[in-house]
């Protein structure tokens, strides 16, 4: 296309918006807006490598926006932007539901699109008590309530043994224990972070006791809240463990839509929609110092029964199968989901023996299908694999674009492992099926371990299990917040023009051509200054010339 206004160079873009969807007396809320080019928008038909897209808030009275950014985002040609512009969302206490105007204009001033971002208010919360406060309540816990609390067989046996020599030489009066009595207690912990659909909220969550289990880029603390188990992880070693730790709350939040269930807590859900074969994404905060992400996460890792010994675990057939159709079911369902794992490892695959469940944990390095396929592994060539790196050859090697059986290798590397006779490696370097001992697998498996344009899919490994997947347990489609309203905009427009056709896109935002080369208003012209400046006055007087 060319450049001139007879013809001008347009290209589709969707805009991303983070906004709070309800707001409280006094409360503060960050607005992010971003962008990126559609899918089909073709090749960047612009003869420049940037397009700027200039922003204008509008907010309903009793909520003022902040700027902390420019009101402004530069878009690259090769689909990225510099950054996502801010704003500082403040509600006052006369706050009212309504909605933001979001509009977005080209260099030239020309808006090209607007978005109406639906924001309720809510009545005013009370006072949260200050987390010195909490420990102190369980100074004084019965011995009944001490064994409640802990959180394994260890802590509950010492637990019991610490109440039998209490009851047995108990005072009169009571007591608070010793400190060395103390310190392997739950103790609870004010956690204030985002819910899924952007809203800040506050926790007082029971801690488990003892260290953080701490690595080079995570350190991780679990607990409980609602009895439900949770996994606390913080990002610690630096940028690069930061965006690891955003990808995987990028990821969760979308898993999350995709079920319908970004906007209730888990034991909201009547019946349950979210499948448990995948860790669930209940609250981050990107902003802290040491950004986390909170995740429910059942069971014990494999790495956690290995030490413990396999065998003694899945000695039984029926434990076997329900830990390969319980993964394999995981695989299928992140497939359906257009996510691949890249990581299925013996310390993010979790198995948890009383209820026979397996769980995909830890997103952090996950993809969507149809990315390039970098480098991600131990190990640097094929050859050079151990029992304990599952990683697929093309993972190793990189290059292509990624598949989502990729994460299948893996898959069966992990069900062999879980084995009487543990993963053994045949003279090529490969998983050897035969080794394994249990008949069955060899049909299971087979072409797992081959190389990925012929290897079976998860919903193959599924079906030789002679299992299947539910129509009401799958995802739905990505869901379009704007659908109504556009709906109704496309039925004005029929009525008003019956000839005119509209064709339904699907995105966060409607995807919106932006032209950046249109015609410009009479006022201003093109060529003036980004920040507006005062005409001169005119003036009778000779300007001097320049001095000889």
């Amino acid at each position: 296309m060319t450049d001139d206004s007879s013809s001008p160079t347009t290209l589709t873009i969707e805009p991303v918006v983070s906004w709070p969807r309800e707001v409280r007396p006094g409360g503060r809320y960050e607005l992010t807006v971003d962008v990126h080019t559609a899918a089909d928008a073709g090749a960047w038909p612009f003869p420049h490598e940037e397009v700027t897209i200039h922003l204008q808030l509008f907010c309903p009275p009793g909520i003022v926006p902040t700027l902390l950014t420019e009101p402004a985002i530069v878009l690259h040609r090769f689909g990225g932007t510099y950054g996502p512009a801010r704003y500082m969302v403040t509600a006052d206490d006369e706050v009212t539901s309504g909605d933001l105007r979001l509009v977005l204009s080209n260099r030239s001033g020309v808006p090209f699109h607007v978005a109406t971002l639906a924001v309720s208010a809510a009545p005013r919360t009370p006072a949260i008590p200050k987390p010195e406060e909490a420990p102190a309540r369980l100074e004084h816990l019965t011995a009944a309530a001490r064994v409640r609390r802990a959180t394994s067989v260890q802590d509950r046996l010492v637990a019991a043994a610490t109440d039998h020599a209490e009851n047995s030489s108990r005072p009169a009066a009571p007591s608070p224990a010793p400190r060395e009595q103390t310190e392997n207690r739950a103790e609870p912990e004010v956690l204030r972070f985002r819910r899924p659909d952007g809203s800040p909220t506050v926790w007082e969550v029971e801690m488990a006791p003892g260290p953080a289990l701490e690595t080079r880029n995570f350190r991780t603390r679990y607990g409980r809240y609602r009895n439900a188990p949770l996994a606390i992880r913080y990002a610690i070693g630096g940028e690069a463990a930061e965006l690891a730790l955003e990808n995987a709350v990028g990821t969760g939040l979308r898993m999350l839509r995709r079920f319908g269930v970004d906007r209730i807590w888990p034991w909201e859900e009547n019946p349950p929609r979210y499948p448990r074969e995948l860790s669930r994404l209940v609250g981050f905060d990107v902003d802290h110092d040491a950004p986390f992400s909170i995740t429910l996460e059942f069971g014990r890792p494999l790495a956690g029964w290995q030490s413990s010994g396999v065998p003694a675990v899945l000695s039984s057939p029926d434990d076997l199968r329900a830990f390969a159709s319980g993964l394999v079911r995981g695989l299928a369902m992140l497939d359906r989901l257009g996510v691949v794992h890249r990581q299925i490892l013996d310390n993010t695959v979790h198995w948890d023996a009383r209820s026979r469940r397996v769980q995909i944990n830890r997103f952090e390095y996950a993809r969507r299908e149809g990315e390039p396929r970098g480098r991600l592994a131990r190990v640097r060539q094929p050859e050079e694999r151990t029992a304990r790196d599952w990683e697929a050859p093309e993972q190793i090697l990189g290059g292509g674009l990624i598949d989502p059986r990729d994460d299948v290798f893996s898959v069966g590397c992990a069900i062999l492992s879980m084995t009487a006779h543990g993963l053994s490696l045949g003279p090529d370097g490969l998983p050897d099926l035969s080794a394994s001992g249990v008949p069955w697998l060899a049909y299971v498996l087979d072409g797992v371990f081959d190389p990925v344009d012929t290897r079976p899919t998860a919903a193959d490994l599924l079906r030789r299990l002679g299992k299947s997947i539910a129509r009401d347990d799958l995802p739905t489609r990505e869901p379009d917040i704007f659908q109504e309203g556009r709906t109704e905009y496309d039925r004005i427009v029929a009525r008003r023009d019956p000839q005119r056709s509209l064709a339904p896109r699907s995105a966060l935002l409607r995807p919106v051509p932006i032209t950046d080369d249109a015609p410009s208003p009479p006022w201003p012209p093109r060529n003036v200054p980004d920040r507006p400046t005062r005409p001169a006055r005119r003036s009778s007087r000779r300007r001097p010339g320049p001095q000889r």
